[in-house]
């Protein structure tokens, strides 16, 4: 029995946009041929354009689809209250015109509550709008189900990440992407595009997918070697185009994601060579493909369908020459529906042989098609809802389609059985299509799992990709940095999209970059450094004179032997004080050229190390006072020795006994003078340089050969002068006391090393400045402890008795008797004990 409101409740299965006449044409006079149906109390009817007029043609898909139907409804719902029936129209129903007949008759018993109507399913066409006004609007085509398209979008969560895991397999980012937008798609387009510029970069977006001709040229003109297309129109009228202008390309074509892989049809295969589908793996409902195999299925259909069915697909023979029935899997085939109607009550027949079912690999493949398994969970739902609305809403008479509320049915379904269909957990595959010359497809899957964004055939290095079954195919690059790694620079790629793909460069030495930086890398800071393509920059080596470089130990050593021969010097003469030689080097002068030598060696220590600011205002002054004091007491010693050989006989003045003094002690306080002003007006300091280019600093001293250096320096160049003049004056005197030999030497090698080395301190800016000034500081110090004291100790330590007053008076005597004859005079030694065997 019909019940209140069930009638609202509708559902159409739509394949493409074919439509039939929105009013039914005359039937012809003859009886029309039985309906495939199934009674019940309430019915769903199934359209389905199995059979095409101009031409004539049979589709095997959409038969193999209304089988389905046939068997969703008789396996959904049981005989008994409120169980459902079924009524499928195939429009091979014959004569001419009876399909629209019978449409007509079934809205008029629908209207009247006889035969009430609860689900539309069509497919191929669509039901004239002056039909079953007043029923509650539900759509299935061949890649979901949809409930009202503005209440429920089409399922195609996992599309997304199956894209992005397609592209990252084998290393593209950069795509072209032609789509329609559509609800159903809203959430992959929109994932899509807030990808753009992250992990993908979308070359460009074509949404005019009308345009065969303009889509083929983007691609063709694109600098992506892959387009993803997510509208079937777009392929149909690219294949259009391209048929017309008999143009093809090798670039990669994407399509996701309508149904599985033979949804796609009447399309000119040759111009998407190489084309790839991406798909969820379809779900096959239990005991379907048996059902579809079955022979009794196809005899128990309408009997004109299942003749064209047995024409098609059961033949005696297999000739090469007929027209294969699963080329290009869903193309319908060419058939004379007329004569069938004449024919058809004829047996199949074939002698000698059974009939050979030409379409078993084809019914195979369709028996998979996933719409066959949301359209029968939808179909067992909506039993039960059906049969729980019995229980809940009573029937009341009379029936009539215009009682029920459609709205209460569609909130009840939804609301007790949503989801209504079934979201596919499968993961996506992709297929290859492999097109042969004459136009057959197959559809071999690659070997990609794109959950992982892997393949375990890929070689990156060959850019080939196996297909599962055998064989391999090439993959052409698409690929752009679409972000600099660490220590490179961005740069506008010349070639590929610019808002998204970089040409990256290293950074250069002394700039660094995090991936970031645009046009050119982040340069370091004056005081760090990095090399090249580096992501940070690092603080930059101090460089001077380090306490553990083997140029600084040598230094080092050599300053402390000089101390150390500098101690013996002063602890020899001290042990023979007493000696003429020792009573000879005149006591305090002695003990002053000894501390001054001993202050020019340490004064080495200053330049060694860390420059900083007291030791850069030290060094220089502290060795011009010491070596200014090395020079008073050589002057202040040949003063005393010409004061004492001049002075006429009798006792010397107070001037000439102390005027040595004066020297020693006023040379040196002009030094300090000079060095006092030079530290008050021009002090020295401390900085830090930075060569250019380079990964160090210099830490320096700066302005210690200034005005106040050049005074100081001049001041011991003038002393030197005097040094050696006294020398000259005490050449003649008795070796015993005067040292013009030693001292001629010591002021030569003081010019010398000076002269030399002052360009080399004016213009230096690194260290070697102050290994210069170290070497010229050491020479001089040793020329002052060589030349004037190491013959005189040879003669304390190997030499005796030339240390005696015996021999004193022996050469004085004869430095006597040398001066005598030259004045014509005549000396007389005293009796002495001394010998005149020089060789003893």
């Amino acid at each position: 029995m019909p019940l209140l409101g069930l009638c609202e409740l509708m559902a159409v299965l739509a394949l493409g946009g074919v439509q039939w006449p929105l009013a039914p044409t005359r039937a012809a006079a003859e009886e029309c041929e039985p309906l495939v149906a199934r009674e019940g109390d309430l019915y769903v009817l199934g359209l389905f354009r199995v059979c095409n007029t101009e031409p004539d043609s049979f589709d095997l898909q959409l038969y193999v689809l209304a089988q389905a139907f046939r068997f969703a409804v008789q396996h959904s719902s049981p005989d008994g209250a409120g169980s459902l029936g079924y009524k499928l129209v195939t429009y091979c129903e014959q004569p001419p015109g009876c399909s629209e007949k019978i449409l007509a008759e079934m809205d008029r018993a629908h209207r009247e509550g006889a035969q009430t109507i609860v689900t539309i399913f069509y497919a191929g066409t669509e039901p004239a709008r002056s039909l079953f006004v007043n029923v509650l609007q539900v759509e299935i085509n061949l890649s979901q189900i949809r409930i009202r398209r503005s209440t429920l979008k089409m399922n195609f969560r996992g599309a997304l990440p199956s894209i992005l895991g397609l592209l990252k397999a084998f290393q593209w980012n950069v795509v072209g992407f032609i789509h329609q937008y559509e609800l159903e798609f809203g959430d992959v387009i929109a994932g899509l595009e807030l990808s753009d510029r992250g992990e993908i970069c979308i070359a460009f977006t074509e949404q005019s997918v009308f345009d065969g001709r303009k889509l083929i040229n983007k691609i063709s003109s694109s600098k992506s070697n892959v387009t993803l297309v997510m509208d079937e129109s777009a392929l149909y009228y690219m294949s259009r185009a391209g048929q017309e202008e008999n143009r093809t390309t090798e670039k990669h074509i994407i399509h996701c994601c309508y149904g599985v892989t033979f949804g796609l049809a009447g399309l000119e295969y040759k111009v998407f060579q190489g084309m790839w589908s991406l798909h969820q793996r379809p779900r096959l409902v239990p005991g379907f493909l048996d059902y579809l195999l079955d022979t009794n299925t196809h005899r128990s259909a309408n009997a004109t369908v299942g003749y064209l069915f047995r024409k098609v697909c059961h033949q005696c023979t297999a000739n090469p020459s007929s027209e294969n029935p699963c080329r290009n899997f869903n193309n319908p085939m060419p058939v004379n529906i007329r004569a069938a109607r004449l024919s058809h009550h004829e047996p199949d027949v074939c002698l000698g042989a059974p009939a050979i079912n030409m379409c078993h690999l084809c019914l195979d493949r369709l028996a998979y098609l996933d719409v066959i398994f949301s359209m029968d969970l939808f179909m067992q739902k909506l039993a039960r809802a059906i049969e729980q609305l019995s229980q809940n809403y009573p029937p009341s008479q009379p029936q009539n389609s215009s009682d029920f509320n459609r709205e209460q049915v569609e909130q009840f379904l939804i609301e007790n059985y949503s989801p209504l269909l079934p979201v596919n957990p499968n993961p996506f595959e992709v297929f290859y299509w492999n097109v042969t010359d004459d136009g057959e497809v197959t559809l071999p899957q690659l070997d990609v799992d794109v959950e992982r964004a892997a393949s375990n055939s890929y070689d990156p290095v060959a850019r080939t990709v196996g297909l599962r079954g055998g064989g391999a195919i090439r993959i052409l690059p698409s690929h752009c940095s679409r972000g600099c790694g660490q220590g490179e620079v961005q740069k506008v790629h010349p070639d590929l999209p610019q808002h998204c793909c970089y040409a990256c460069e290293v950074c250069s030495p002394g700039t660094y970059s995090n991936g970031s930086a645009l046009e050119s890398c982040w340069s370091c800071p004056q005081d760090e450094w990095s090399h090249g393509g580096q992501v940070s920059c690092w603080k930059k080596a101090a460089v001077y004179l380090f306490w553990y470089e083997p140029t600084s130990v040598m230094l080092i050593m050599l300053t402390l032997v000089g101390m150390a021969l500098t101690a013996s010097v002063t602890a020899l003469y001290v042990k023979h004080i007493d000696t003429p030689i020792g009573k000879a080097a005149g006591g305090p002068i002695f003990y002053c050229h000894m501390a001054s030598l001993m202050g020019s060696f340490a004064s080495v220590f200053l330049f060694v190390g860390e420059p900083t600011g007291w030791k850069c205002k030290l060094r220089r002054p502290a060795f011009g006072v010491s070596f200014t004091l090395c020079l008073a007491s050589i002057l202040a010693k040949c003063v005393r020795i010409l004061a004492a050989f001049a002075t006429p006989v009798g006792r010397p003045t107070k001037l000439q006994t102390s005027l040595y003094l004066i020297v020693l002690g006023v040379l040196p306080a002009l030094q300090c003078i000079i060095c006092f002003l030079w530290l008050l007006l021009d002090p020295p300091g401390v900085r830090r340089s930075y060569p250019r280019k380079a990964d160090y600093l210099i830490i320096e001293c700066f302005n210690e050969t200034g005005i106040g250096f050049s005074f100081s320096i001049g001041y011991l160049c003038a002393l030197a002068c005097c040094c050696l003049t006294a020398a000259i004056k005490t050449h003649s005197l008795p070796k015993i006391f005067s040292d013009s030999q030693g001292i001629s030497l010591m002021m030569v090698t003081f010019f010398a090393v000076w002269l030399s080395v002052m360009p080399a301190l004016e213009s230096g800016k690194e260290r070697m400045v102050d290994m210069v000034a170290v070497m010229s500081i050491l020479l001089s110090s040793y020329s002052g402890l060589a030349f004037l004291f190491f013959q005189r100790c040879y003669v304390m330590l190997f030499r005796p008795h030339h240390n005696t007053t015996e021999w004193i008076k022996k050469t004085t005597y004869a430095y006597c008797q040398k001066v005598a004859s030259k004045a014509n005079l005549s000396i007389q030694l005293e009796p002495s004990t001394a010998t005149t065997d020089m060789s003893a």
